[in-house]
């Protein structure tokens, strides 16, 4: 239907007089005198309407923009403002079993590296704070980089499960992890831009589909613990002590890697969460090192399936990683089959307290 209406032709007024027309007999037919004072109450109000530029695609969330924030610069932010959190070594028993844990245990940390660690510690153990604006621009970055919009969102709302949090506050499934989880999550989207892409894609699959962020946390929470336990140790102490923070989120994007290769190739559901997340803890932190050459290999060849690994520098053969088959009926996977399994909020608290159990 016309949006618009037929107006009648406008009737002048002679000397201030009507004039005659036999076709519009009688004062109903008279054309109102338009109020000065409305018209320019009118005008004023036009005047104050803000100019608009049109866009293309649907309406932006918001109209406010911007810019991404780099992982160099949000890391700078949080650790500057982390309170180092240093773990601590519990052994029980007898004392010969204390010092067998001494000489088996993981390689000492050299130079200031301890101190890089309490500070990422400590970044975990710093919850979201809506009143830092380097927080929000964190998770704005990480949405927007994912989502491809230019636009801002709301910091509350439904949109953020497109991205793959469990409700309207990502906050919520970040306990776990702090602010931490957006800093890993950060890296992923701007220093891996293929594995990212890739592994969001698959997590709007029709069959395969599964929240991406609330499965990259628990990923996360996995690379916390190797650096906890110490698993990764001598791969710190053969990297520049001011990229340890780089390195732990290198395992984690790492572990993503592994995430995605299963999930893809196995045609895995969201049933089957659990057992994924098993199989990528077994990787990250029984090989860590051969985590990071896979995604080293992968940035630098794109190979999605994996390959065969080097020769070790110590000349030991590292086979192949052989993924334990987690396909299985509804009887092989207890409890909800569609709640992705988060990060147990305990046990990354112990994260800064108790390396082994």
């Amino acid at each position: 239907m016309n949006a618009y209406r037929t107006l009648p032709a406008p009737r002048y007024h002679l000397n201030g007089e009507e004039p005659s027309d036999s076709n519009h007999p009688g004062d109903a037919n008279q054309v109102p005198v338009a109020d000065e004072a409305a018209i320019a109450d009118a005008a004023a109000a036009w005047d104050a309407v803000e100019h608009l530029e049109p866009v293309e695609g649907p309406a932006p969330v918001t109209s406010k923009t911007t810019a991404t924030i780099t992982f160099l610069e949000a890391w700078t932010h949080c650790r500057n403002r982390a309170r180092p959190v240093e773990p601590q070594l519990i052994v029980s028993g007898c004392c010969l079993r204390q010092c067998l844990s001494k000489l088996t245990g993981p390689p000492s940390l050299r130079g200031n590296r301890d101190d890089e660690r309490a500070l990422i510690l400590g970044t975990a153990a710093t919850p979201f704070d809506n009143n830092d604006a380097v927080h929000v621009r964190m998770l704005m970055s990480l949405y927007k980089t994912l989502t491809g919009s230019k636009w801002d969102c709301p910091r509350f709302g439904a949109h953020w499960e497109e991205i793959g949090f469990q409700g309207n506050d990502p906050a919520t499934d970040l306990r776990s992890m702090g602010v931490l989880g957006v800093l890993m999550g950060l890296f992923l989207v701007t220093r891996q831009h293929s594995l990212a892409h890739k592994a969001y894609a698959l997590s709007h699959h029709a069959t395969q589909n599964f929240p991406f962020c609330a499965m990259a946390i628990n990923v996360a929470a996995i690379a916390l613990r190797a650096l906890r336990d110490g698993k990764i140790n001598r791969v710190l102490n053969h990297v520049p002590e001011e990229e340890a923070a780089q390195t732990v989120c290198q395992l984690f994007a790492g572990g993503m890697l592994v995430l995605y290769r299963i999930w893809k190739d196995g045609k895995k559901r969201i049933s089957d969460s659990a057992f994924v997340l098993r199989d990528v803890e077994q990787a990250i932190m029984g090989e860590p090192e051969r985590v990071l050459a896979d995604l080293q290999r992968f940035e630098e060849h794109g190979l999605e399936t994996q390959q065969p690994a080097k020769r070790s520098a110590a000349g030991a053969d590292a086979d192949e990683l052989a993924f334990s088959d987690i396909c299985g009926t509804d009887s092989n996977h207890p409890g909800d089959a569609n709640q992705v399994p988060v990060a147990d909020e305990a046990a990354i608290a112990d994260a800064a307290l108790s390396p082994e159990r």
